[in-house]
């Protein structure tokens, strides 16, 4: 009875999100990648690591954010008459965009803040191959 129950809570999860609350679960499952590293580096590297580590995650998170606003906020569900062109092009124009966006606050960060370079990298880095987790998580929700 309970393995059926843990089944049914399984399975359910996800379907209690909603289309709005699935499109963004990579950017969830991103800031818990960040937020975690911060949180690694601060306890067995300190302060200076853990913020570096912090902001180059960031740095990754908010272009990625910007691009599923962009594209699942305007084509995911496609419009009645909508083309795959079109679809294509919003795609290649918000992938593009994110990595504009992503190399400027790089070069900010990296330029005005104090933070320690391989660690900002490794940040940076993480939130990147965060994407990797979601097939996982996406199994076991």
């Amino acid at each position: 009875m309970k393995k059926r129950l843990l089944q049914w809570k399984r399975l359910t999860c996800l379907r209690m999100l909603s289309f709005k609350d699935q499109k963004y679960l990579l950017s969830y499952l991103q800031i818990i990648a960040i937020c975690l590293s911060g949180f690694i580096g601060l306890v067995f590297f300190g302060l200076n690591i853990s913020f570096s580590l912090f902001i180059g995650g960031l740095c990754w998170f908010f272009p990625s954010l910007y691009f599923s606003k962009k594209v699942f906020g305007n084509t995911f569900p496609p419009k009645l008459g909508q083309t795959g062109q079109s679809l294509l092009m919003t795609f290649l124009g918000g992938e593009f965009k994110k990595l504009v966006f992503s190399g400027i606050l790089v070069i900010i960060c990296v330029h005005y803040l104090p933070i320690k370079t391989p660690a900002f990298l490794c940040g940076f880095f993480l939130a990147l191959l965060s994407i990797w987790f979601y097939p996982l998580v996406y199994k076991f929700l």
